[in-house]
């Protein structure tokens, strides 16, 4: 049975600066764009406390199972989950509640800022904001199966960091307004791809920008387009979604240096934009299938 409940105190928590919250043992962070990306645990909790954060949070469990004990917003009625790992808490921002638990649970934590809720949400169903429930202990499929690329994401990195974290937080928000929200809102369609002129002039800005960090919004901005809109019209054009498009354009020009320079395979993969050599060779392979070094003795 739930123990009586005592008086609580409150809690929020800023995830855009995880490290100043003494509710989180901080074991690793990653932010792009108003998307946080946190490896964790929480300190015990045993005298429960009315807890929220400043951003629409998504925290899957990652650890050992605990018996959770937690009251909707506005509830006095305490209810009592066991959180078993891959499980998942929605937690709208702003919307605290009380939360009890001991020990530490351990935690991957993906946190939105409103605003990018709010452009994506404009983008995609017309309306910039949601009521997002929360959910206590979900058994989520869709978060689950997304739970390793997060976890990659965020201890390794790649190539086209920025792109691909901005293409896998709009597939979450958008999973999040259809299954959290209240109402059953609508993507708006979209037809046709970018046109020519438009293909031209994103594609020329890929080429001239190959070794920075870009981004879905950047790109979007030459295109003259919304990010969504941009995605899904730039997809229909080139058969691929822009980061997998960036990392072709960067292989396909370390081939011809590889070929006609005398750059180190390590000067190549920084020339164009790969992080680390590592990186590099990984994609190269998995697109050329050999390594730089064997591509290039083979040929030469």
């Amino acid at each position: 049975m739930p123990q009586s409940r005592r008086p609580a105190g409150r809690e929020m928590i800023d995830f855009s600066a995880p490290r100043g919250s003494p509710r989180l043992r901080l074991a690793n962070s990653l932010s792009y764009d108003g998307v946080h990306i946190i490896r964790g645990a929480l300190t015990p909790n045993e005298d429960g406390k009315i807890i929220g954060g400043s951003q629409l949070s998504i925290a899957i469990h990652v650890g050992d199972p605990i018996d959770l004990e937690w009251s909707e917003p506005g509830s006095d009625r305490l209810q009592v989950t066991r959180v078993e790992p891959g499980m998942a808490h929605i937690n709208p921002g702003d919307n605290p509640f009380f939360q009890r638990w001991r020990g530490s649970p351990e935690l991957l934590i993906v946190a939105f800022d409103q605003a990018m809720i709010n452009r994506v949400g404009t983008e995609i169903f017309g309306k910039g904001g949601a009521m997002m429930r929360p959910s206590v202990g979900s058994v989520d499929r869709n978060i689950r199966n997304a739970l390793p690329t997060w976890s990659e994401e965020l201890m390794r990195g790649g190539p086209g960091g920025r792109l691909f974290v901005e293409g896998l937080a709009k597939a979450t928000i958008v999973h999040l307004f259809r299954q959290y929200a209240d109402g059953s809102p609508t993507p708006t369609p979209m037809r046709g791809g970018l046109g020519a002129a438009r293909l031209h002039r994103v594609i020329d800005y890929i080429e001239a920008h190959l070794s920075e960090d870009l981004s879905v919004r950047e790109l979007a901005t030459v295109a003259g387009l919304s990010t969504h809109h941009f995605g899904l019209a730039f997809r229909q054009s080139t058969g691929h979604p822009p980061h997998r498009y960036v990392i072709r354009r960067r292989i396909e020009r370390a081939k011809a240096l590889l070929l006609t320079s005398q750059a180190s395979v390590t000067q190549i993969a920084h020339a164009t934009g790969f992080s680390s050599h590592g990186h590099f060779a990984a994609h190269f392979r998995r697109l050329v299938g050999t390594t730089p070094s064997r591509f290039r003795l083979d040929r030469l």
